[in-house]
């Protein structure tokens, strides 16, 4: 072993969610966790301006889940948006209501609209008794059938919002993400949804390395060696065990040795891009959106808006300024991804002109963000590639978004998953750091 070379139990390859999840998961051994980037946190984006923020990736998490449990053992506060979760701008009006029923039952719709929305929603109920392992296998519009027009679009943004298409997304991750979809036990981190990624490096200080890219991980009956392309040129790490936390297509590249098997699984994963635009503004008093969170727009060029300075809306004096954020996803990302900001920041501004007439005049600063591997897509089928994956390659973990079981939202699961199997691998023995 050359001078140069460092030794230790883990390297995990990755700092974004997945990643430095399972670093905290194996924060007791010795470990090293290489981020390409010059920072941490992966899709965990965040730009602020005073107390606002704007989350330019990953947003809310579920109350009770298993990120919001992280953010609590590495003392991150979290914060409630008191605003609508359930809200459809449609043809001219938003819809507010206390529940998803409620909001599709007063949308602007005719007779005929509204009977295929009642079918709709007797074939979901139904779905929600077949076994999963066919749902899973299913496309989700094979499960709807034929809709009308304004039912199609409304389940279109439906499935954007579960990061897919009617036709690419698997008819569970349509019916499981559909009913938890509008729920409202939702929570925010305070200062922005970086704060946890950023949280937890801090926690493991010198163990994380930033600017370091992985390039070639190999195998053989030592272990795992890691070359790493750094600030002071390429040096080898050796390790017990290896965990490769970074989408699909870029795992595929590390491991030049993968079985045949194996590298097929991974290359059938799908990911679907996102073009954000996050908006600060500077209004001077209430206006129209303050009340809501989240809203779903159809028929547009962007398919989500979020108020994130709702989460501020809490006392009894409302501040000047704001922060509000859209997005656009899977096709209607794809025919953004080529365009320039200046052409992106019209076109949404437009669309949430046509909303909220005020919006537009109020903007003050703009950023644009494009995720061209937004999140792993849950097409049909995907349970089998995962599953196949779970267990690793010999001394090698995976963890990402497209190691969850039906949908990319919380990729913080697969980050404690692999780091079960490395645990696994390793004992109650080892270098423990």
């Amino acid at each position: 072993m050359s001078p140069a070379t460092r030794r230790c139990e883990v390297v995990i390859i990755g700092g974004g969610i997945a990643g430095l999840s399972a670093s905290w998961e194996l924060r007791d051994r010795d470990i090293v966790v290489l981020e390409a980037g010059l920072q941490v946190g992966g899709r965990f984006r965040t730009e602020t301006r005073g107390r606002y923020w704007l989350n330019l990736g990953a947003h809310v998490l579920k109350e009770g889940g298993p990120m919001a449990g992280l953010a609590a053992e590495v003392g991150v506060p979290l914060v409630a948006p008191p605003g609508n979760f359930i809200a459809v701008a449609m043809k001219g009006r938003v819809v507010e209501a206390g529940n998803a029923a409620g909001a599709l039952m007063r949308l602007p719709l005719s007779p005929a609209a509204r009977l295929s929305l009642a079918t709709v929603g007797l074939r979901m109920l139904h779905a929600r008794r077949l076994p999963a392992a066919w749902l899973e296998r299913m496309r989700f519009v094979d499960l709807l059938g034929s809709m009308h027009p304004d039912v199609e679009a409304l389940m279109r943004v439906v499935a954007n919002r579960l990061t897919g298409e009617l036709d690419t997304l698997s008819a569970l991750c349509g019916v499981t993400g559909f009913a938890h979809l509008w729920v409202g036990s939702r929570l925010n981190i305070a200062g922005g949804a970086a704060a946890l990624p950023h949280a937890i490096a801090a926690r493991l200080g010198g163990r994380v390395q930033t600017g370091s890219r992985a390039s070639v991980v190999r195998q053989d009956s030592g272990g795992v060696s890691v070359l790493v392309d750094g600030p002071a040129g390429a040096t080898p790490i050796l390790a017990d065990a290896c965990v490769v936390a970074v989408p699909a297509p870029l795992a595929r590249g590390l491991l030049p040795d993968l079985p045949t098997s194996l590298d097929a699984h991974l290359a059938r994963m799908i990911y679907t891009p996102f073009v954000v635009a996050g908006f600060f503004t500077g209004e001077s008093g209430p206006m129209p959106w303050d009340g809501l969170y989240a809203m779903a727009v159809p028929d547009r060029s962007l398919c989500m808006f979020f108020n994130s300075a709702n989460a501020l809306r809490t006392g009894p004096e409302r501040r000047p300024g704001g922060a509000v954020v859209t997005y656009a996803v899977a096709e209607r990302a794809r025919a953004l991804l080529d365009r320039d900001d200046e052409e992106i920041t019209r076109r949404y501004l437009a669309d949430l002109g046509a909303v909220f007439p005020a919006l537009p005049d109020v903007v003050e600063e703009v950023v644009i963000q494009r995720w061209p591997l937004g999140t792993a897509l849950a097409y049909p089928g995907r349970g089998a590639d995962v599953a196949a994956l779970a267990g690793g390659w010999g001394r090698v973990a995976f963890a990402g978004d497209h190691m969850t079981p039906i949908d990319g939202i919380d990729a913080s699961e697969s980050g404690r998953a692999a780091a079960k199997v490395v645990r696994a691998w390793l004992g109650a023995a080892g270098n423990s750091g």
